[in-house]
């Protein structure tokens, strides 16, 4: 999902608790969490779940 995101020019994925900064995908392999999206209700690290078609994606402290 992360790499989907960000080929199509999302880079902004959420916002620091803290600072209220924008934050992106960063070691894209589950380490990090700062790729973290709610998917289909579920709060979940983009870069562990593999895209398909009708998943319900939100951004918190984002438009989705």
């Amino acid at each position: 999902m992360a790499s989907l995101l960000l080929a199509n020019g999302v880079r902004a994925l959420r916002r620091s608790p803290r600072a209220g900064t924008p934050r992106g995908a960063f070691c894209l392999m589950g380490v990090c969490q700062e790729c973290v999206l709610t998917i289909d209700g579920v709060v979940r690290q983009a870069c562990l779940v593999a895209a398909r078609d009708g998943m319900a994606v939100s951004r918190p402290g984002l438009a989705a």
